[in-house]
Formats: structure tokens, sequence, C-alpha cells
């Protein structure tokens, strides 16, 4: 008998229990308490800056009230399209809703778990958070909504913290890259004119592709630039800061290190060196010089992390120096959210990332 220890998030969560919630909790705002129309939620998925970083997961504005009228849990989105969904969600509906709305302690409680459930690695803290987080989501639900039954992957979510402890963290699970990779094989097979042994067929390519991706891979960082050209030192922003630097200068318009998108922007972690202590900074060119990337960057103010938006708040400084790509953590880039309501800027967290 087979002791299965393993829980996917991708389908625990982003196809389960966040469409369940997030369409109880419309439901509630839109049908019931009518703090906005349907069409306005819409209009705050379409408005919504997102960023670079972040737009190619655009959730689709497709919601009505026929679908919130229906039955079932799901919403109409994709798997990536939910959790950026439940990410900008406090961000959307802020403007209308009382502040304190109780129903959005479901959301923060989503947020907190997917974190944990898709960071490649977690504390003990987090673990124990985790275990928390999954009982006050489970309270909270029956509270709120006790004439819904939560889904069955609601209760897989009070094994993972136990999970983590024996086996893995969930993420190792996660078929988010299984379904994404398993996208072309399925577009073949539905366009294929020729039926005789299509998994034979389908899983040849599959392979070679494969192969090729082995052959051509390096396994160290990798590096894709993108978009570059040569300037002249003495045309460029912050000259003054690159005084020790050739007359020519590579500048980069976009460069990928292993599969996260950097360019002009988009904001970074980094250590800085004066304190030993992770600040953010905001790009505004890169530079390739002797074989790195150097970085001229703004960097920004901690103001706090802010619960109620599960994001870093931080404010623009206009300090511009020089961060050198080994300072900088690239597991990810991020985008900068704002609200109408503070000229904060907001960096939304999505995954463990304090390391390099």
């Amino acid at each position: 008998m087979a002791r299965n220890q393993g829980f996917d998030p991708m389908h625990d969560l982003l196809e389960g229990v966040v469409q369940q919630v997030l369409k109880l909790i419309l439901i509630e705002f839109v049908k019931k308490k009518k703090y906005f129309t349907i069409e306005k939620f819409n209009e705050g998925i379409t408005k919504f800056d997102y960023g670079s970083e972040e737009k190619r997961d655009k959730p689709s504005a497709n919601f009505d009230i026929l679908k919130l009228s229906s039955s079932g849990n799901k919403i109409k989105q994709t798997a990536a399209q939910t959790w950026l969904l439940l990410r900008i969600f406090p961000f959307i509906v802020d403007e209308f809703i009382p502040h304190n709305t109780p129903l959005m302690n479901l959301v923060n409680l989503l947020q907190r778990i997917c974190y944990t459930s898709f960071s490649n690695a977690a504390t003990n803290s987090m673990i124990e958070q985790l275990e928390k987080d999954v009982r006050e989501l489970h309270e909270k639900f029956l509270n709120h909504f006790p004439n819904n039954n939560p889904i069955n992957k609601l209760h897989h979510l009070t094994h993972y913290a136990s999970n983590i402890r024996i086996t893995t963290i969930p993420n190792g699970f996660n078929c988010m890259r299984f379904e994404a990779l398993n996208k072309l094989p399925k577009g073949q097979m539905r366009n294929a004119l020729n039926f005789q042994n299509v998994p034979y067929s389908l899983a040849k390519r599959s392979n070679l592709k494969q192969m090729t991706a082995i052959v051509d891979r390096k396994f160290a960082q990798r590096v894709d630039i993108i978009s570059d050209s040569t300037v002249l030192k003495h045309e460029m922003q912050h000259k003054e800061l690159l005084t020790d630097y050739p007359d020519n200068v590579c500048c980069v318009n976009h460069v990928v290190v292993d599969g996260v998108h950097f360019r002009r922007n988009v904001v970074v972690k980094y250590v800085r060196e004066e304190t030993n202590c992770n600040e953010f900074a905001r790009v505004h060119s890169i530079m390739y010089i002797n074989d790195t990337f150097i970085f001229v960057a703004e960097r920004l103010i901690k103001v706090c992390f802010d619960h109620q938006f599960h994001s870093h708040r931080v404010q623009p400084s206009t300090e511009y120096f020089l961060l050198n790509e080994d300072s900088v953590f690239k597991r990810k880039a991020y985008n900068i959210w704002t609200i109408p309501s503070t000229d904060d800027f907001f960096l939304a967290s999505q995954y463990y990332d304090e390391f390099k």
C-alpha cells in the first residue's frame, strides 16, 4: 500500500480553495452587501497596472452575475491567473469596502498560505505559521459561510505543515510547471491530422525537445541578454556614478537570469553592505562591464510590511547608486503596485525569496 505524503498546491489552492473563497466573497460583496458592481470589479482587473513581470498572468475580466449565481466553485481563471487575482484582490476592492472588513481576513490568510506553499524553502517559523493559518482559515470559512461546505481540498491543507516536516515543501509537488510543459503536446494532439499512435509521436517529440534543452543548457547560472546597446558614458543619466568605467558602456535594456527578468523600473532586493540588511531598489539602467551586470538603481525606503495588502510598503528616495549583481537576490524581480489613497509604493510578496 502506498502512503501519499505529497499534495499539489496548484490544484489544492489555485484551482480549488482560492477559487471557492474568492467566489463566495464576491457574492457577498456584489450581491448581498452591494459594495460595488461586478462591472466595477471587471474594470478594476482591466485597469490595474500589473507591471512588466506580472502582466502575462493578468486575470480575465470575465466575471458576471450569472457566473456568480451558478453552482460550483470555479471562477473561470487559470491557476496562474487565480494566483495573481488573489494577490491584487485587496488593491482592486480597497476603495469600495469598509476598512477592516472581516471577510478580507480570508484573503490575507490565503495569501500567506500560498506564500509558504509555493516557496522553494521554508523556515521553522514559516511552517508553524502555515499550520496556524490553515486552522484559522477553516474556522473563519465555517463562521462566514455556514451554509456552504468547504471543498475537500481545504482539508488537504491541514496536512501541509506535517508533510513539510516528513518529506519536503509543497512546491516540490507543484504541477504548474508540468501543466505549462504539457500545453504544447496537448495542442499538437488537438491539431494533429494523423491520429495513428498519437502517444508515441507526442512522447518522441517531447523527448527530442527535452534532449535539445539538455544539450544547450549550461549547468550554471543561465543568462540571456534580450536587448542591449552601446552608449557613450557622458550621454548617460547619472554619469557622475560612472567615472571609473570605460567611455563606451554596454547598456542592457532587458536581461533574463535563470528565468527572472530584469529591466528598467523593476524593483530588486539586495544586501546593503553598510548594514548587511536586505533592502529594495528600483532599477534605472543596467550595464554589462567585464562579464558583470551593474545596476544604476534608486534606493527605496522601507516603511513597513502592510499585512492588509500582504506587501512591502516603500517610498522613493531619489538617491541613486551602483549595485553589483552579486548583491542582488535573483529569485524574483518586483513590480511597483499602487492604490489611490496613498503615494506609497507596494511590493507584493509572492513566495520566500530570501536567498540568492
